[in-house]
């Protein structure tokens, strides 16, 4: 059986998945990392050295690479071709050969097993890193902040923007320096009223009891479903009239379709036609039975509020914490070099 001695430098491919198998690599010196892409991500399978084998999938059934090989450090390796094997391959026992090809079967499945758990792993982790999670878990913690702890000023209770940051970072984990934007982004959108503080400036003042809880389940739903269903903004104007209209009507719970069609063009100053009933339908704006048209204002009031809120949050270009983290070790560690 002839061999040839291979060299590769780092980064250099071995082989790519879904080459057709050519042989056998047996390792003299130097690592190589056998990976797999999948959803444009890269799941590490493992890592071979020195003395250990390269390609016993796919040599002995002809199918194609099932993994990519990937030099990490100089590699040296001794090549062994399908055509060069064949002659001892031919030698070994049907028996044995069908139980060499059973665990290969065993073994591609125990690979796919891995590729899936590494993907759902690195899912969570993304999804349990996004602003839209940190914002979620923020207003919770405001919520039980203002419940359990008021700061009372006059007729109202509120909360400092610092004051907040620090009691949060704890059970967030996350950075004051991240923190505040989100607070920030909060009373801009309205989720959070400001008030004036003589010793403290700008403070938060405490919402009603649930907004915050129900902004916390609306933001983990919005990771779930995304933005598509939320309201779209050249809508905005005709939500306000709609939201007003209910105000002046709290005792009437439904309207006719040529009614509502009439006080939402008296309020916004121009027609209406039905397809507006059939996009407000489409967004869940409102709802649409035999006996006319119904919308909660309460609510939609709060959905403009949510909507705005998780809109800003992911425009918002906010660093990630780690990077905070990380810029925050680093002075830390430049002032103690210094001192």
């Amino acid at each position: 059986m002839s061999r040839e001695v291979k060299v590769y430098l780092p980064g250099d491919l071995l082989f790519s998945e879904g080459d057709p198998s050519g042989g056998l690599y047996f390792i003299q010196n130097g690592k190589v990392e056998i990976f797999k892409v999948r959803d444009n991500n890269e799941v590490l399978l493992g890592t071979l050295g020195s003395g250990e084998v390269l390609g016993t999938l796919t040599v002995f059934n002809g199918d194609a690479r099932t993994a990519s090989a990937r030099a990490l450090t100089q590699v040296e390796a001794q090549y062994m071709s399908s055509a060069s094997l064949s002659q001892g391959m031919s030698k070994i026992p049907v028996w044995a050969v069908a139980i060499i090809k059973d665990t290969i079967a065993r073994l591609k499945h125990v690979d796919e097993l891995l590729i899936q758990t590494t993907l759902n792993e690195r899912r969570l982790r993304a999804e349990a890193g996004t602003v839209l999670h940190h914002a979620s878990q923020l207003a919770r913690v405001c919520s039980l902040l203002f419940l359990i702890d008021p700061k009372k000023v006059g007729s109202y209770e509120h909360w400092g923007i610092k004051g907040i940051a620090a009691k949060a970072e704890g059970p967030l984990n996350l950075p004051p320096g991240y923190i505040e934007p989100l607070l920030q982004i909060f009373a801009a959108s309205g989720l959070l009223e400001t008030a004036d503080d003589k010793k403290q400036g700008k403070v938060f003042v405490a919402p009603e009891s649930n907004i915050l809880s129900e902004f916390a389940d609306f933001a983990v739903a919005t990771i779930k479903k995304g933005t598509t269903d939320f309201i779209p903004s050249k809508h905005a104007k005709l939500i306000g009239n709609m939201i007003r209209i209910r105000s002046r009507n709290p005792d009437k719970s439904t309207f006719t379709r040529q009614e509502f069609l009439d006080l939402i063009g008296k309020e916004g100053g121009r027609k209406y036609d039905t397809a507006i009933l059939t996009a407000l339908t489409e967004h869940l704006v409102i709802t649409e039975s035999e006996s006319g048209v119904s919308y909660d204002g309460k609510w939609l009031t709060k959905r403009i509020v949510f909507e705005t809120v998780c809109r800003a949050l992911l425009e918002a270009d906010l660093k990630a914490p780690s990077q905070m983290r990380e810029k925050a070790k680093n002075a830390r560690g430049n002032v103690s070099a210094a001192s």
